[in-house]
């Protein structure tokens, strides 16, 4: 292939890195040409490289090549070894005792995982395969779209950028909002009028470029798209003058996004946009190509952008105090100071918003040309407004800045933080010093290096296979954004007293995250993981409990009404993984309070349930109770385990022991679902959960729980209910009510357009029905998800659903808050998973072998599992390399799956 010629160059120049080195047996090359992957793995006797990529450039302006070392204990990015000297220097280093370490190789070709993503992934409404066989029986009961958004971010960087046109929720976009059915257009514009071309339905435009966006969710309130950019032709003094700064919108041409940067055509007006991202910086570069000293060039910067356009979801700016300053040291301009952000939309007008720090920097050739709205003849040193100051002023405030007429190429850097201006200038300055093209390709390096912890190794030179690789890395990607690492961005005192310091946001859907995605962080990727537990933690200790939602606000207890006690769940995913990430006394101390000084917590101490309007919380507190129990256990903390054992059984009080189901009497709710997505929850005692169907017969009870699972998942039955496209204005006709209540009463499995029963696919294995798991996870990844924009079939929820998709296709599945994995499909013959150990990375590979859809017999590193279709914890996060070998067939073995996970 073409590209053996740049591996062969690669190749000869790493060698000549190790001059004699390899001759005196310090360094030992295996050289793995694969014409897809081009890999080549070097072990040298080393533990000091950190994870690197080469800065080689290449006329792609991505590097040749990259280096890694997946075993060393920390990760970080491409701020490693920049030089072949340094490079030369870490490996000669070496260590005394000859403990190996691998440097993977990696070229970014098109099978390179940044290469395969593609960012557009679930941005709007649902188009996916038509559902057959099971998955048409499924009720999708909530939007049918996916809700996210193309703009660049680093993995779980603090900000992120994106074309704003004021849709739901990301602000990217054409969606009107909608809670269920496929969502209409959220502009309304006239065909025939040119000048409503913007605005036609389903017509992708943009009002600028905003800061700060959740990814894949419903209506959480906080929809933040700060500070937005609005690029523009024509002169900064006439759009002054035209009174309408406001009203400019363009439509979106010639969309392309890739991991860490987005560009597009401002059809209307010419303009080639594209941003980029740091960690806390913005990159902004608009070219003008139709730009003429007469029609002239402007940016207009809203320094009140806040929310979205349609009502109930506009955020008022609740202040500002921003200067616009020549800097004399670069001799460009500098916009600085604090915007008052506004709470959650809907809050009370006492709730707190938060003080966000902003410095920005504008290139050569920009110049301020004043505030508007004009008429308000604000000073651009001394913009100084509160609420009531921005509201007479019709809510939008900003600054006009005009592109000289020599600049065809205007760009903008803008850096923010929640600790002080000068820490985002900090920032600023490494971000500009660096520039655009090679934040860009730093941003793509560091997307390369995380996405490639999950390696598939299948042959995908046929258009399928290469389809089903560029929807996993891309379902991955969009799992791999939230919650997002603000550790080194806030005051040092919302760590608490903790000496391990984290801090994250937008745990937007912390009801499917904990049971995928944070799990996902803490086992595979683990420095953020690391993260999620110190954050959590610290947020404990903050707040006075743990979240059941936090985005970037005050307003931390407004999701307490739909779970409780999932972040317990999560810390001891942490526990079973072995993480020295948290104090571990801290922990179990803070985790408690949940069962001692909540209202909730304290009624199900008290009564073993809670009210019957949240009666789900019973489940949630009985496995945070375990999860409590078992951080007790690992401290030997004997009388704490034993109470919180027994709280741990009260999940049973959620149950009807005459019906073998969740509670259906009047007065029980049900969050987004009914008693029937609820009723196989994954509960510590899966085992007396099931014996419930018949409490004398364990053989019975399975074959009862099993026929009530294989009912709720479309076995036999016929209950096709959808919804229509549904208008965001006003309240739906009756027929659509009553579309919906058929759907909801049909009891049917939600097919992860929602989150209520996403792990109970896996609950069948307790009822040693692994043939079932295995076709029911087929029919989602068949009919649930597919490539491209329409790729999702409900919002990705923060990433709960793409993670979901992630864990499916690897082949097994944690349960959130127990230390087991359940054994699922395979979507790949072979894989390699980058697992975190007590003592740094270890490599589990994953091959599916032989034809068929069943497994008929799976081993450990070549010890057979003997009928268990599940593993510990401990199996697969133990020190050195493990291979899971699952050996394929066309029909269910009896065999596979025999032995049940455990219960506790």
């Amino acid at each position: 292939p073409p590209t053996m010629g740049s591996f062969a160059s690669a190749l000869t120049m790493l060698l000549m890195l190790v001059p004699g080195m390899v001759s005196q047996g310090q360094v030992s090359v295996h050289v793995r040409v694969l014409t897809k992957l081009h890999t080549l793995t070097l072990s040298a006797p080393d533990e000091t490289w950190l994870h690197f990529s080469s800065r080689v450039a290449s006329t792609t302006g991505h590097p040749r090549f990259l280096l890694r070392c997946p075993q060393c204990p920390q990760m970080v990015g491409v701020a490693g070894r920049s030089t072949w000297a340094e490079l030369h220097q870490d490996l000669a280093r070496g260590r005394a005792d000859g403990t190996p370490h691998t440097l993977v190789m990696t070229l970014p070709n098109a099978t390179s995982p940044a290469a395969s993503v593609d960012p557009f992934w679930a941005c709007e409404r649902t188009n996916v395969p038509q559902p057959s066989g099971i998955a048409a029986n499924w009720y999708w009961p909530k939007a049918l779209t996916g809700n996210t958004h193309p703009g660049p971010s680093l993995p779980h960087g603090f900000v992120s950028v994106t074309a704003y046109s004021g849709a739901y929720p990301s602000g990217y976009g054409i969606n009107s909002p909608s809670s269920s059915g496929e969502p209409a257009s959220v502009l309304e514009g006239n065909y025939t009028v040119s000048k409503d071309y913007s605005q036609v339905p389903y017509q992708y435009s943009t009002t600028g470029f905003a800061h700060f966006q959740p990814s894949g969710t419903g209506s959480i309130g906080n929809y933040m798209n700060y500070y937005r950019v609005m690029p523009m032709a024509g002169n900064a003094s006439a759009f002054l003058k035209s009174g309408e700064p406001f009203g400019f919108r363009s439509t979106l041409v010639g969309e392309r996004a890739v991991p860490g940067k987005y560009k597009a055509i401002l059809a209307e007006h010419g303009i080639v946009a594209e941003v980029t991202a740091t960690a806390s910086v913005a990159l902004h570069r608009y070219s003008y190509p139709q730009k003429t000293s007469s029609t002239g060039g402007t940016m207009a910067i809203e320094l009140t952008a806040a929310g979205l356009i349609m009502p109930d979801h506009e955020q008022p700016m609740r202040g500002l105090n921003v200067s616009v300053t020549h800097d004399s040291q670069s001799g460009r301009w500098m916009v600085r100071g604090v915007l008052k952000t506004p709470p959650p939309a809907g809050s009370a007008a006492d709730v707190d918003g938060l003080d966000l720090f902003v410095a920005c920097i504008l290139g050569a050739g920009l110049t301020p040309e004043g505030t508007w709205p004009p008429s308000a003849n604000i000073p651009l040193d001394a913009i100084n407004l509160d609420a009531d100051a921005i509201a007479s002023l019709g809510g939008h405030v900003g600054v006009a800045v005009n592109v000289e007429s020599q600049v065809s190429v205007a760009e903008l850097s803008v850096a923010f933080s929640l600790r002080s201006v000068a820490d985002a200038e900090k920032a600023l300055a490494d971000a500009d010093t660096a520039g655009f093209d090679a934040v860009a390709n730093a941003a793509w390096n560091e997307w390369d290096a995380t996405l490639g912890r999950i390696a598939v190794l299948d042959d995908a030179s046929a258009v399928p296979a290469l389809r089903e690789r560029n929807l996993f890395y891309s379902v991955l990607f969009h799992a791999l954004r939230k919650p997002t690492d603000a550790s080194q961005f806030v005051p040092d005192e919302w760590f608490g007293d903790s000496a391990k310091k984290g801090y994250a946001f937008d745990f937007g859907t912390m009801w499917d995250q904990y049971k995928t995605t944070l799990p996902l962080l803490v086992s595979v990727f683990p420095d953020m993981g690391e993260t999620v537990l110190r954050a959590l933690l610290s947020l404990s200790a903050r707040f006075g409990e743990f979240p059941t939602g936090y985005t970037m606000d005050m307003a931390y207890t407004r999701f307490d009404g739909q779970a409780n006690g999932l972040a317990h769940h999560t810390i001891a995913d942490g526990l079973f993984r072995n993480s020295t990430a948290v104090d571990w006394q801290q922990a179990l101390g803070l985790m408690q309070t949940t069962f001692t000084n909540s209202t909730e917590g304290i009624q199900f101490v008290g009564t073993g349930a809670t009210e019957r309007a949240h009666i789900t919380h019973t489940l949630d507190l009985a496995g945070a109770a375990f999860a409590t129990a078992s951080v007790a256990d690992s401290l030997n903390n004997a009388a704490v385990s034993a109470k919180m054992m027994n709280l741990s059984r009260n999940w049973v009080n959620a149950y009807d022991s005459t019906t073998c189901l969740t509670k259906n009497e009047s007065g029980y709710q049900y969050y987004e679902g009914t008693y029937m997505n609820y009723a196989f929850r994954a509960v510590p005692s899966m085992a007396d959960r099931i014996a419930l169907c018949n409490v004398t017969d364990k053989d019975a009870a399975e074959i009862r729980f099993v026929e009530f699972l294989d009912s709720f998942f479309g076995y036999g039955r016929e209950t096709a209910v959808q919804l229509p496209i549904t208008p965001s204005q006003g309240s739906a006709p009756g027929w659509v009510k009553a579309l919906g209540s058929l759907g909801y009463g049909t009891h049917t499995f939600e097919g992860l357009c929602n989150e209520p029963d996403m792990e109970t696919p896996y609950t069948y294995a307790y009822a040693r029905r692994a043939d079932r798991v295995q076709e029911v996870l087929t029919a989602v990844k068949a009919y649930s998800y597919a490539p491209g924009r329409g790729g999702l079939v409900g919002n990705d929820d923060s990433g709960g659903e793409a993670a979901w998709f992630v864990w499916a296709s690897i082949g097994i599945f944690p349960i959130a808050g127990q230390p087991v994995y359940i054994i699922g499909s395979p979507s790949f013959a072979s894989m390699q998973v980058q697992l975190a150990t007590s003592t740094g990375d270890k490599t589990l590979t994953i091959n599916r072998v032989g034809a068929g859809a069943y497994i008929q017999s799976g081993a450990l590193d070549n010890v057979d599992l003997g009928g268990r279709a599940w593993l510990w914890v401990r199996e697969l996060h133990g020190t050195g390399d493990s291979t899971l070998t699952l050996m394929m067939g066309p029909m269910p073995s009896p065999s596979w799956g025999s032995k049940p996970p455990p219960s506790f």
